[in-house]
């Protein structure tokens, strides 16, 4: 995937806040989407590369946004300040139990933050996507969870016929 593709999944979740914020980037991997927030988020932004094997350090290109990459299980408690938002793009899918880890993880969560979720939007799993979680079934767990959902975009997948998709989770009103 191309940055501008990571950016058009994720900015219509960020647009509108012009203070600094602090988001986590939960598997970052190789920092593909850590880059994407930092082309989104406002300048003096932080943001927490978190990865259990990531693939190489993020050559970071942001001055202004400040990166953090810790090399750690998600699951575990990862001493990270309270955030104002967390990206998990193609992770929950590893999760056994994604609605048990959402719940833990809001706790290091402001009260206003948002999660973003990008994930294929299948129901099959496979040795790639061992726990999928569909676009539907996304929106039944951020129910289930007190959270709205609303997607923000979708984008054709080069590894199956499916498609991803990408969805802003934010406190229910």
């Amino acid at each position: 995937m191309e940055l501008a593709t990571a950016v058009n999944l994720i900015q219509e979740g960020i647009k509108g806040n012009t203070e600094p914020q602090t988001w986590a980037d939960l598997g970052a991997g190789s920092g593909l989407f850590s880059l994407a927030l930092a082309e989104t988020l406002p300048p003096a932004s932080t943001i927490y590369a978190i990865d259990q094997q990531p693939t190489a350090p993020i050559r970071w290109t942001h001055p202004d946004t400040k990166l953090v990459q810790i090399t750690s299980d998600i699951r575990d408690d990862l001493g990270l300040p309270l955030l104002d938002g967390a990206l998990m793009a193609n992770v929950l899918h590893f999760l056994p139990d994604q609605k048990a880890f959402m719940r833990k993880f809001r706790k290091q969560l402001t009260e206003n933050a948002s999660m973003i979720v990008v994930e294929y939007n299948t129901t099959r799993a496979n040795r790639w996507v061992p726990y999928p979680i569909s676009l539907d079934q996304i929106k039944k767990l951020a129910s289930e969870l007190g959270m709205a959902a609303r997607l923000l975009g979708t984008e054709p997948s080069k590894f199956n016929s499916g498609s991803l998709y990408s969805v802003l989770l934010s406190p229910a009103k």
